[in-house]
């Protein structure tokens, strides 16, 4: 899906002024066409849902009325957004600007020295790329759903550069959950197709996530992180914008699943700790607890847990499970849990004696550790989640 708003990250649309319908934006282009007067005639017959209009309402030059009688009919088309050259019309009829506004319909001036074939050009090359960007994303996600080594091996030479005898795979997601997260995210995508030259890099976007995977020879890259930061320094990007995450260095392409998962994995908790980069070797035991949350009896286990607090703090308003979140951030400590929380020690401690008679468990503080280390976890996942299917719906 190609937006409008994607559309004006192009160096052509850069002299385009948006003046009406800012709140459809977010409509989708599936081409780009030219409105003349032989359309007027047939009525506006041959355009379609999603197609961005080009014209010079050429056809209107001397007869205005014409202007918002071609905006009703091609706002009724479905179309995406229409762009006046302003070879007749410097300034728009009133009426019409306020219909586009009303319809939320995009409208846009733009120069005469700017050609409409260059336009119609450079959209078509734009809808081409976000069919490879869709393409790659598909064919990684076909890769999660989990094949043998063969097959590993397989897709893995999609993306290495076999050249090279070792890779690293650096998994970014933004640090905000915006509803244009997937836009900045393909709009990077296609710069590094037009920026970055470099047989050794592949960038990937994975639902909200872009991935650099990183081909070198060994022993030549020794630090990842500055890696990933000459990259991104290349396409003009800011790392403090996001949360990232990095593999472990492997030489296998049947390992390549394991490196896209440590990368995952360290994301994820960068995003929970809100760091802003972290190595897989530095996750520490989120190595083993990440791993838990695919395994149902696991996930079944510490929900029916959370679920036992969360229905007591419901009926006794007790904060059971905000003590007991506090308590394992603490490491255990009953005076910094008491301290962050505002409660007496006592409280504190009444508070986990009431958890040990509703959730029976022992030992005590590793299984209360788990269950509240996957609730946690598991909560960064839903979030991830969400911004994905606001990413689908875009």
């Amino acid at each position: 899906m190609l937006l409008v708003e994607e559309l004006r990250e192009l160096p052509i649309f850069q002299n385009f002024q948006l003046i009406a319908g800012e709140g459809g934006l977010t409509r989708e282009v599936v081409s780009a066409t030219t409105l003349e007067y032989e359309n007027v005639v047939d009525g506006f017959l041959a355009f379609h849902r999603g197609d961005f209009i080009l014209t010079s309402l050429f056809f209107a030059r001397e007869d205005a009325n014409l202007v918002l009688h071609s905006f009703k009919a091609l706002a009724e088309r479905g179309v995406a957004a229409i762009a006046v050259k302003t070879s007749f019309y410097r300034e728009l009829p009133e009426e019409a600007v306020r219909f586009a506004d009303e319809k939320d319909l995009p409208l846009f001036l733009f120069g005469e020295d700017i050609f409409t074939e260059k336009i119609i050009l450079a959209v078509g090359e734009m809808l081409e790329k976000r069919k490879s960007i869709l393409y790659d994303e598909q064919i990684l996600r076909d890769f999660l759903a989990g094949h043998s080594v063969e097959e590993i091996s397989k897709y893995a030479r999609k993306f290495l550069n076999i050249s090279y005898n070792q890779y690293f795979i650096a998994c970014l997601s933004p640090r905000y959950n915006s509803a244009n997260a997937g836009t900045m995210l393909v709009r990077i995508i296609c710069r590094t197709r037009d920026v970055v030259q470099d047989a050794q890099v592949r960038w990937v976007r994975y639902q909200n996530r872009l991935l650099m995977i990183y081909s070198f020879s060994g022993g030549s890259e020794a630090d990842l992180r500055r890696v990933l930061a000459r990259q991104m320094e290349r396409l003009s990007e800011n790392m403090a914008k996001y949360h990232c995450g990095l593999s472990e260095s492997h030489s296998k392409s049947s390992d390549f699943d394991i490196a896209l998962e440590q990368a995952f994995a360290a994301e994820s908790v960068a995003e929970l700790q809100q760091k802003d980069c972290l190595s897989y070797s530095d996750i520490g035991i989120y190595q083993y607890l990440l791993p838990l949350l695919k395994n149902r009896t696991a996930v079944a286990q510490y929900r029916r847990a959370i679920r036992t607090l969360q229905e007591y703090d419901g009926q006794y308003h007790s904060e059971l499970l905000r003590t007991l979140r506090c308590y394992v951030k603490n490491q255990g400590k009953l005076s910094a849990t008491a301290e962050e929380m505002y409660q007496h020690v006592n409280t504190i401690r009444y508070r986990l004696g009431r958890v040990r008679e509703l959730v029976p468990t022992e030992p005590f503080y590793e299984q209360i550790y788990l269950i509240v280390q996957l609730y946690e976890l598991e909560n960064c996942e839903n979030s991830r989640q969400n911004a994905k299917e606001e990413h689908i719906h875009e």
